[in-house]
């Protein structure tokens, strides 16, 4: 008896998650430059405990979580959730993810900029559409002024 609960605080226990050396860095940076930043994500109800415990709450203007919205990506109804929480149009939108289905087609078919990112090469390149492999290289395409990084992987 129990199990499946057990089971389940373990893997979304907020110990288990740990930020890219990138993450916080490149998000600050955006925020700086008066990003609007939200997060969409197929994952469990604890998402929330998660990013406090990582400190990413306070840098996002919103948070769909697919077991909350009642959708997942790529469903279009996810993605129109965070786009009135945001207040934005779906053309006023980057959406950077790192699952092709989800995350590349899902965004491109609601409207919106897709940017692959895809840190240890698991996918092919979707012709067309920006792939990085760092999420600071994220600022080094939206960020004007800001110098790009020198990579083959910004594609």
């Amino acid at each position: 008896p129990g199990l499946f609960e057990r089971i389940c605080d373990a893997k979304d226990h907020p110990s288990r998650f740990y930020l890219f050396e990138d993450t916080m860095p490149a998000l600050l940076q955006l925020r700086a430059a008066a990003f609007r930043l939200g997060l969409v994500s197929n994952w469990s109800w604890f998402l929330s405990e998660i990013l406090d415990a990582n400190q990413l709450s306070p840098l996002l203007d919103c948070t769909v979580v697919s077991a909350r919205a009642g959708y997942r990506k790529p469903h279009p109804a996810i993605y129109q959730q965070a786009l009135a929480a945001l207040d934005l149009s779906a053309d006023e939108v980057v959406f950077v993810g790192d699952h092709p289905h989800a995350d590349v087609y899902g965004p491109l078919a609601a409207g919106m900029t897709p940017v692959h990112i895809d840190r240890f090469s698991y996918h092919e390149a979707v012709p067309g559409v920006a792939r990085i492999t760092r999420l600071d290289q994220l600022v080094d395409l939206l960020v004007p002024g800001n110098v790009p990084a020198e990579s083959p992987h910004i594609q």
